[in-house]
């Protein structure tokens, strides 16, 4: 019983780190996607 309740608290954790670790790198992505469109559009204008 002990080692079941253990197993599941680590199985939500592990998750929580996934959610974590895809927030973060989703958010990279925009941050590279909107510094690549400005980069993009000066490159253009100039």
């Amino acid at each position: 019983m002990w080692e079941e309740k253990r197993d599941s608290r680590l199985c939500g954790k592990t998750k929580l780190q996934f959610l974590k670790g895809f927030i973060i790198g989703f958010l990279t992505a925009i941050v590279f996607i909107v510094l690549f469109v400005v980069v993009a559009l000066y490159v253009t204008y100039i």
